[in-house]
């Protein structure tokens, strides 16, 4: 599986980590959609979001982005990750040791990211 970008969530109960995320990457919050947010960089794709999981403990999880979902599922199946949740062009899973990450579909995402103190990558 080629992974074409990677995008970090912060997930959390509630909405009150959001400001210390957006001082530390020195970014802007886009508007909510539903249970999450865009931290949108100075410049460059967005690479991080916040979303509000009431039910779970706070943690953190990817998004690994790739041409294509379906293939990537299968191979990481293969690989031992397991399917937690299946909505086609997204899917959740659980690699061996636990840990969840999501597959989604890549959007053309690309460049050199970067907050308010300049390239971070």
């Amino acid at each position: 599986m080629r992974v074409r970008w990677i995008t970090g969530f912060l997930d959390s109960p509630s909405r009150v980590a959001e400001g210390f995320w957006l001082a530390v990457t020195g970014t802007s919050l886009s508007p909510r959609r539903g249970d999450f947010a865009t931290l949108v960089p100075v410049s460059g794709d967005a690479y991080l979001r916040v979303q509000v999981l009431r039910s779970a403990p706070p943690r953190a999880h990817l998004d690994l982005h790739v041409d294509d979902v379906v293939a990537a599922v299968v191979e990481a199946v293969g690989l031992g990750a397991s399917v937690v949740l299946d909505e086609g062009s997204l899917v959740v899973l659980r690699s061996p040791a636990g840990v969840v990450f999501c597959l989604v579909g890549w959007a053309g995402e690309a460049g050199v990211v970067a907050g308010r103190g300049g390239e971070c990558g």
